[in-house]
């Protein structure tokens, strides 16, 4: 069975570790103190501008940080640059997102339907997150804090051009389902340019997500 009729959001974004926060008035914006460059082609960027980016901090108030906006030199494509602090296409801040998805107490100001939601989304792509930094550090000899951290594999799927959005693929139906892929068939190469995505029907009569990367 195919899924057809459904397309996977092409996510063009860098995530920082180093940058200051400068507020003025009602936003906040963010100053990188560190040199990105392209996920896709690695040549350099140059600032074209800056958007709004409105999350729930950790005390269930609406913040709204001011991001710039990044244009490769060489292949052209924009790319959102995002604090750590975020995690890409999620309302809640980073700090919210790993309490609740690792298990831990939840902050008192998220509501249980969104606690579900939440862990739900982490169920369904992490497996694939941990697939992804298997690939990295066999693939550049590169090595993780172990445990691994949400964030630290977030920023690094995200730096690799291989952020997934599982919100246009997944239908209430296909939650709890596991993400198959194939590590070793991303050490092959260090970019993976398109995804596809296949349903199949297991004799378990199991419906598994596998994601086919187009080299």
């Amino acid at each position: 069975m195919i899924l057809t009729g459904q397309k996977v959001r092409e996510n063009y974004m860098v995530i920082i570790t180093k940058y200051r926060q400068v507020k003025d008035g009602s936003k906040t914006y963010i100053r990188s103190e560190e040199s990105s460059i392209c996920p896709i082609c690695s040549s350099g960027l140059r600032v074209i501008g800056s958007r709004d980016r409105k999350i729930i901090g950790i005390d269930g108030q609406w913040q709204t940080y001011v991001i710039r906006r990044l244009q490769c030199t060489q292949c052209k494509h924009i790319h959102h640059e995002l604090p750590d602090l975020l995690v890409p296409y999620k309302r809640h801040c980073a700090e919210t997102i790993v309490q609740v998805a690792i298990g831990d107490e939840p902050p008192g100001t998220v509501k249980q339907p969104t606690i579900h939601r939440i862990r739900d989304w982490w169920q369904d792509i992490s497996q694939y997150l941990h697939g992804v930094a298997l690939a990295l550090e066999v693939k550049f000899d590169i090595h993780f804090s172990s445990p691994l951290q949400p964030i630290e594999i977030v920023r690094a799927v995200v730096n690799q051009h291989l952020w997934i959005q599982t919100r246009s693929v997944y239908s209430p139906i296909w939650r709890r389902k596991w993400l198959k892929i194939s590590p070793s068939q991303m050490c092959q190469t260090a970019r993976i340019s398109k995804c596809t995505y296949h349903l199949h029907q297991q004799e378990s009569s199991c419906i598994h997500m596998r994601l086919l990367a187009s080299f």
